[in-house]
């Protein structure tokens, strides 16, 4: 979801329903401004997703070019590629908070029972491995599934 149409929907409703929200970094590099335009847009943002235009999952070496951003701004890095720990190992060792997104839960328009079994993949791992990052976009149809889950969930 773009940002400027989060906003128009109330991004507050999401944080105040317990959604913890990230963008897509897509701002090339040198972009800067192009960045915090989307960090004043979501100031409730706790993540960015490596998006096209930061490129981190096909050169990890380019975070020096955004470490002192991140670190300005607080927010985590969440890598979604097949290089995903490379990129998270690479980001923690610059001081960035990372992680690895375990699972895009809606990404190829999946159906609620999918969507719930992922979520249900995902608690199972989260007890193996501490914590794990699942991702989905702001559909109502998403929605919907994740209050599905969360209302018959034994969690």
């Amino acid at each position: 979801m773009q940002p400027m149409q989060m906003l128009r929907i109330g991004q507050a409703a999401f944080f105040e329903a317990g959604i913890e929200v990230a963008f897509y970094g897509d701002a090339p590099a040198g972009q800067n401004g192009r960045f915090f335009a989307y960090v004043d847009a979501v100031p409730r943002a706790v993540g960015v997703v490596d998006g096209a235009g930061l490129g981190l999952s096909k050169s990890p070496a380019r975070l020096s070019q955004y470490r002192d951003l991140f670190l300005e701004t607080g927010h985590e890095l969440l890598s979604l590629s097949p290089s995903a720990d490379r990129v998270t190992a690479a980001a923690r060792r610059a001081g960035v908070a990372a992680g690895a997104i375990f699972h895009d839960l809606d990404s190829k328009n999946q159906n609620a029972g999918v969507m719930r079994r992922f979520m249900s993949h995902g608690v199972s791992k989260s007890k193996q491995l501490g914590t794990v990052v699942m991702v989905l976009r702001l559909h109502q149809a998403s929605i919907d599934a994740l209050e599905g889950w969360a209302a018959c969930s034994k969690v």
